[in-house]
């Protein structure tokens, strides 16, 4: 199967400490917003973000645990791919609120996310997956928030709240094949990008 092309070890590492920077300005209510990294060359068809999440699925089966570390801390990510069939996975992340605060949350999600052993997405829509987690941590009525990802036909939709002893993160994408419904994630998640850039443009 023809992969889609990834970023370079350069680009990734860029894009993380651009998240672990904007994190923490978001924990000390600091307003403004650091600019998004650049999107992807091209766009992840339909069938080729299928054909990742068939291959995860063959790799691992439909539900799957792989433990990980950040600075020193375990944690474990829960993978489900059980509704596989109807184009759409999920992962779990609940770790101690004891010893993991918000930017440490967030960076055991980038940390998981960066597994291309394990990720079904295969780091297309990590940009996207975390932005959907900053809007969540920020939003105390639901505590949910949606994104696109203007890379890859994915509807995103992420959870984050702390339950007292852990915090429970989880984030579900969907593959999407309607026309109508991929049309408009793209045009949003341009809008996104572009109301990004005006405001860095304008700090």
């Amino acid at each position: 199967m023809q992969i889609h092309k990834r970023r370079s070890f350069w680009t990734r590492n860029v894009d993380r400490l651009s998240v672990a920077i904007t994190t923490l300005l978001i924990v000390a209510n600091t307003t403004g917003c650091l600019p998004e990294a650049p999107p992807l060359d091209g766009m992840l068809s339909f069938r080729e973000a299928n054909e990742l999440l068939f291959e995860e699925h063959a790799n691992h089966g439909a539900i799957y645990n792989i433990d990980h570390t950040w600075n020193g801390k375990p944690f474990k990510a829960e993978w489900r791919l059980a509704n596989y069939l109807k184009k759409s996975a999920q992962l779990q992340i609940k770790p101690p609120t004891e010893t993991f605060d918000e930017v440490d949350l967030c960076m055991a999600l980038e940390t998981a996310l960066a597994d291309e052993s394990s990720n079904p997405w295969h780091n297309v829509a990590d940009d996207a997956i975390l932005r959907g987690f900053r809007h969540a941590l920020q939003n105390d009525d639901t505590h949910i928030a949606s994104a696109y990802c203007p890379d890859a036909p994915y509807d995103i939709t992420v959870k984050v709240k702390n339950n007292g002893s852990e915090w429970f993160c989880e984030v579900k994408v969907q593959n999407l094949i309607d026309p109508k419904k991929l049309e408009e994630a793209q045009k949003y998640a341009q809008e996104q990008l572009d109301r990004l850039e005006k405001q860095h443009a304008h700090d």
